[in-house]
């Protein structure tokens, strides 16, 4: 078995860099500021294939690089609806997920990451995919109060290190959630169309003043 270079990374960034895949649709802001909040309140940078927009880049090279490069992954499978608009189903959640658990089987580091996976109702999944019926899956009920509390819970678990409650973490959440649009009106930035980096600056500095 060929296995796939260690990330560039240094080890401490490795470390503390967790990928998220969601859908990143408008109808999910809500729920990727969820994601992103409680992965940054946990101490962790959180990464995805939106954090570059290089258009020299392979789209899977780049997916690949980022991953080997985050020790955590977050896999949100709720989208398993058909697109309103276009009409069909789409894979994007389902073949990141497949990509990250291939890179934990044959990444020289293998033993280290750690993902966990997320759907809206409890088996839903496995109705769709099949082969996921070996992994256990949370379930956040489409509630971002509900993924903070679970993330937390979960790094609070796979890291072992120390951090506040979940009852405490989602309450922060609360107020940055209230203080979200008047920030990015004072940033001159659009709620509704805000990219990754922005998204990651906003929380990282309300942190910093609310923490």
């Amino acid at each position: 078995m060929t296995l796939l270079p260690r990330p560039r990374a240094d080890r401490v960034a490795y470390d503390e860099s967790v990928f998220i895949n969601c859908p990143f649709t408008a109808d999910y802001a809500d729920v990727l500021r969820a994601y992103v909040f409680a992965a940054m309140y946990c101490g962790l940078r959180p990464r995805c294939a939106r954090e570059a927009d290089d258009g020299g880049e392979n789209r899977l090279d780049k997916i690949f690089r980022i991953l080997r490069g985050c020790r955590w992954s977050i896999h949100d499978l709720s989208y398993v609806g058909l697109d309103p608009a276009s009409g069909v189903a789409r894979f994007n959640m389902p073949f990141e997920l497949g990509l990250s658990l291939a890179v934990q089987r044959l990444a020289s580091n293998a033993r280290d990451q750690q993902c966990v996976i997320f759907e809206a109702e409890a088996h839903k999944t496995k109705q769709c995919l099949s082969d996921i019926s070996g992994q256990d899956c949370r379930v956040h009920d489409r509630s971002p109060q509900t993924i903070v509390r679970e993330v937390r819970d979960w790094l609070r678990t796979a890291r072992g290190q120390p951090l506040p409650g979940a009852e405490a973490v989602g309450e922060k959440f609360n107020l940055f959630e209230a203080d979200y649009p008047a920030t990015c009106v004072a940033l001159h930035l659009d709620p509704q169309a805000i990219v990754f980096v922005d998204l990651c600056e906003i929380i990282r500095g309300w942190l910093a003043e609310n923490g």
